[in-house]
C-alpha cells in the first residue's frame, strides 16, 4: 500500500488485494510516467478516484451481492 499514493487500508477488499480505487490509482502512476498513456488514463481515472476514495469498489457488490462483508476490519471504512 506504501508504493501507492493515497491508497488506504480501506481500499483493500480483505486486507492483502487492492480493491478498484486503488488499482486505479496505480494506473495514474504508470500514466503520469508514460507520455502516451496520460491523456487517456490521468483526467478520467483522477476525477472517478476523488469520487471513490476510501472504498474498495463500485462493482464487487454486483457480483457479491449482499453477502459482501461491509468493514471486515471494523476499520469505519465506508462501502
Amino acid at each position: 500500500m506504501a508504493a501507492v499514493p493515497g491508497a488506504t487500508n480501506c481500499e483493500f477488499i480483505d486486507g492483502a488485494h487492492a480493491g478498484e480505487v486503488t488499482y486505479a490509482r496505480t494506473l495514474v502512476q504508470i500514466a503520469q510516467s508514460d507520455a502516451a498513456l496520460k491523456p487517456a488514463l490521468n483526467p478520467p481515472l483522477s476525477e472517478w478516484i476523488k469520487i471513490n476514495a476510501g472504498k474498495v469498489s463500485q462493482t464487487s457488490a454486483q457480483y457479491a451481492g449482499n453477502k459482501l462483508e461491509r468493514d471486515f476490519l471494523k476499520l469505519g471504512c465506508k462501502r
